[in-house]
């Protein structure tokens, strides 16, 4: 495996929609080697290379990854941050299983 963790180290009342929260996790595995693959899996994603960062949509919630860690906004509690959390997590290990074949995004 790949990712073996995210932890969630800092969590808040979520400045850009009142009721939801905002958080930032720890990744276990530095995956800056992984984001222009996720960028090609994630096609409303922005990949900037120069700050090593990829940010996204996952349904109403704002994701920004950054090499070892990740904010997210307007997530609904920590339960649903949680369940954001792993499917993160699914997805980054899958997507460097089957990186061979995927095109890397550049932009």
């Amino acid at each position: 495996m790949f990712l073996k963790d995210i932890s969630i180290s800092f969590i808040t009342p979520c400045s850009a929609d009142p009721g939801k929260v905002q958080l930032i996790a720890q990744l276990s595995t530095e995956i800056t080697g992984v984001m222009p693959y996720l960028k090609a899996v994630l096609k409303n994603a922005t990949y900037n290379r120069n700050v090593s960062s990829l940010t996204f949509m996952k349904e109403f919630r704002l994701i920004t990854l950054y090499p070892r860690h990740l904010t997210m906004a307007r997530v609904l509690n920590t339960t649903d941050a949680w369940q954001v959390l792993n499917w993160l997590k699914d997805l980054i290990n899958d997507v460097y299983e089957r990186r061979e074949s995927i095109i890397p995004s550049r932009f």
